[in-house]
C-alpha cells in the first residue's frame, strides 16, 4: 500500500543553492533533515516489501511524471540511519563525508565522470564546494531504472537517504 507524506515549509529548497536532504525511518517514524537539521518527523507504518516491478525515477515533475531539470552532486543509501541522522554538511563548504554501508545511486544511471557521456540528457558540472563533481540533469530526460535491477533483494526496515541537490523554484511542478 503507497505511503504518502508531507513536510511543510521547505520552499526554501528551491532557491537555486545547493542544499543537502536527509530522510531517516527508524522505527515508525520518517523523519526530514534539511542542510543537516531536523525539520520535521512523521509518523509511518511499516514499509514492507518494495515492489521489484516499479522503476526508480530520478527527479520526476509532479504533472509531467518525467525528469524534471536539476542539478544533483550526491544520493545514496546507507544501512545504517544514524549515518544520515548524525552526519555533517561539509560537503556544502568542501569537506567529505564517510558512509559505512551504503548504496550509491548515480553510477546506475551512468552519472559518473567515465559514463556521463551516454547520458544524452546530463552533463557533468562542478559542485557545490568548488571541486566536488556534480550533474546537471535537463527536463524532460528519462532517468529510469527499474527496481528489481537496483534493489533486487528489496530495501532493509531501517535505511537513511542523503543527496545534495541544486533546483530552481517550479521545477518539480513541471
Amino acid at each position: 500500500e503507497l505511503q504518502t507524506i508531507t513536510f511543510r515549509g521547505v520552499g526554501g529548497l528551491f532557491d537555486s543553492k545547493y542544499h543537502k536532504i536527509g530522510f531517516v525511518k527508524r522505527g515508525g517514524r520518517l523523519s526530514l533533515l534539511v542542510d543537516c537539521v531536523e525539520v520535521g518527523s512523521q509518523p509511518i507504518g511499516d514499509v514492507g516489501a518494495i515492489s521489484k516491478d516499479g522503476s526508480i525515477v530520478l527527479g520526476a515533475g509532479e504533472r509531467s511524471k518525467r525528469t524534471t531539470s536539476l542539478e544533483l552532486q550526491k544520493l545514496k543509501l546507507t544501512l545504517d540511519p544514524e549515518v544520515v541522522a548524525t552526519e555533517s554538511c561539509d560537503e556544502l563548504g568542501g569537506g567529505k563525508i564517510s558512509f559505512k554501508e551504503q548504496y550509491d545511486f548515480l553510477p546506475p544511471f551512468s552519472l559518473t565522470a567515465r559514463g556521463i557521456g551516454s547520458v544524452a540528457s546530463a552533463s557533468q558540472i562542478t559542485g557545490s564546494d568548488g571541486k566536488t563533481a556534480a550533474y546537471s540533469i535537463r527536463r524532460g530526460g528519462n532517468l529510469e531504472i527499474k527496481t528489481s535491477a537496483m534493489f533486487p533483494d528489496g530495501l532493509p526496515k531501517e535505511f537513511g537517504l542523503t543527496g545534495v541537490f541544486r533546483m530552481k523554484q517550479g521545477a518539480l511542478g513541471e
